[in-house]
């Protein structure tokens, strides 16, 4: 009884320091405030340290005076950085992207007007602001995604065409050089094949050639080619929650927006707008790696770029009905927590649509849709004219590993078919050393808890054994085994029985005939 007693104690306790409030996090509720068991383990609630101070290398200030005042732009819809760390944004001029803009098939309804008669595509000076270069006109419906590659390759989505271009560099691009180098996808035809798209909203393009494509708004999966446009991946499916706090499962979106790459990670990350978060892979195989999620940034997500200079991501978040402020976040990649946060005044951002770093990680640039605007934000102390706003805090984000998922691996030309369920359970893929170390942390305290049980049972049954010990001693070795002691018994039974019979036919003879 005592040792079930510590048992229970013990257990109690091993169970209280394994699920302390203070360090751990309940599962989102789901509507009716019951946690969703099919899917609990894989959203958690950030927990929110104190506030912090930030080294002033993290934090961000608005650039009042960038770009020159003279620059307009239409609904900007994407922003890139070439390795001179020139700024290059991609907007749609007169063309607006509305609900009549599309039909119930996705079929784009405004033909007759043909492509925006203006350059889609302006190059600023990262000091002045002023223009180098635009460059882009009657080419374009509808522009949204835009990247440069290590080769200054300019590659652009157009939703309106359902395709993808890859582009020269803008140096030998003009007025009568217009040809693409490579065309993915065809013209205003949309579709879920290998050679269609539907909507695709970005591309990020490796060192060595390879791309991906978020194929965005109506198929919601991301696909990986080689550097000649020849398919070797694709993943990913539709997850329509509407919701904010139940998180569908990993490889499931609800519009991957924007992409962008972590080379020296081995990620691809994906914008998952409408989930509100931020879907890491491994850009080798497309496995899931892990999520970024928090509640301060909310429930809608625009865009994500990457700086391997400072080993930080930059998020921007959108307009939603929840109380999220529209702001700018400061992610770690190593801890994957919210470092600090900017904006811009009394002007406030108010519907990002794309974000973009410079090569050395001290200038990061914002681009939306309304009004018509690009921001600059510098490091603290990087330019005489900004005005410090940044928010410092450092929020612990929600983090999915890949140790809790289910293993549905990309295959090869093969997309990944189902329902909105929960993956099946059993991938254990670590992207980096940082998971690895996020993950040892529990393992040693369910191991410590085993540890203390076992000390605690084998202490108990050691006692329970000398306590029945002094209650019942042993009969003490005198030299004679246990089978001599019971041939002596059996020896005295049988003559104490003979000499009761022998005392009983002495009675009988004694008595008369």
């Amino acid at each position: 009884m005592w040792t079930l007693l510590l048992l229970l104690s013990t257990s109690r306790l091993g169970l209280c320091v394994m699920w302390n409030p203070k360090t751990q996090s309940a599962p989102y509720p789901d509507p009716v405030g019951i946690p969703n068991s099919d899917s609990a383990l894989l959203r958690r609630r950030p927990a929110l340290d104190s506030l912090n101070p930030v080294s002033d290398t993290h934090q961000l200030v608005w650039s009042k005076s960038w770009p020159a005042p003279t620059v307009q732009f239409g609904q900007v819809a994407a922003v890139s950085v070439d390795q001179r760390g020139q700024v290059v944004v991609f907007h749609r001029g007169p063309h607006v992207w509305n609900g009549e803009t599309f039909d119930n098939q996705d079929n784009y309804q405004k033909k007759e007007d043909g492509p925006v008669n203006e350059d889609t595509v302006i190059v600023l000076d990262p000091r002045s602001g002023s223009i180098i270069k635009s460059w882009g006109k009657g080419i374009f419906y509808l522009p949204h995604g835009l990247t440069i590659d290590s080769e200054e390759n300019l590659w652009v989505t157009d939703v309106a065409l359902h395709q993808v271009f890859k582009f020269p560099p803008l140096a030998s691009l003009s007025e009568q050089n217009k040809e693409p180098l490579m065309v993915k996808g065809v013209r205003f035809q949309n579709g879920d094949d290998d050679s269609h798209f539907c909507k695709p909203s970005a591309v990020a393009v490796m060192k060595n050639g390879d791309f991906f494509v978020s194929d965005g708004y109506c198929n919601s999966r991301i696909l990986k080619y080689d550097r000649e446009g020849n398919l070797l991946l694709t993943w990913g499916r539709s997850s329509f929650t509407g919701s904010y706090g139940i998180r569908p499962a990993p490889y499931q979106f609800n519009v991957p927006h924007a992409l962008t790459l972590a080379e020296d990670l081995n990620l691809v990350c994906v914008a998952d707008r409408e989930n509100g978060r931020v879907q890491c892979f491994n850009a080798h195989n497309g496995t899931f790696a892990y999520e970024i999620s928090s509640v301060e940034i909310g429930p809608r997500l625009f865009s994500v770029a990457y700086s391997p200079a400072k080993g930080l991501f930059y998020i921007v978040n959108g307009p939603s009905t929840d109380t999220q402020q529209v702001k700018g976040f400061v992610v770690d990649a190593n801890t994957r927590n919210i470092i600090s946060t900017f904006q811009t005044g009394n002007t406030q951002l108010s519907n990002p649509h794309d974000v973009a770093v410079s090569p050395d990680g001290e200038s990061v640039y914002v681009v939306q849709l309304d009004p018509h605007r690009v921001w600059k934000f510098v490091s603290k102390g990087s330019d005489t004219q900004s005005n410090p706003v940044s928010i410092t805090n450092q929020s612990t984000l929600s983090v999915i590993s890949s140790s809790t998922l289910a293993s549905s691996l990309p295959t090869v030309k093969s997309q990944i078919e189902g329902s909105n369920s929960s993956l099946p359970v059993g991938l254990n893929l670590m992207a980096n050393n940082t998971i690895a170390k996020a993950m040892s942390a529990p393992m040693v305290a369910v191991i410590s808890l085993m540890v203390v049980l076992l000390c605690v049972t084998g202490t108990g049954i050691i006692w329970c054994m000398r306590v029945r010990r002094q209650a019942y001693p042993a009969i003490p070795n005198d030299g004679f085994s246990l089978g001599h002691l019971l041939a002596s018994h059996s020896r005295r039974g049988f003559e104490q029985v003979s000499t009761e019979e022998s005392d009983d036919d002495r009675a009988e003879s004694d008595q008369p005939a």
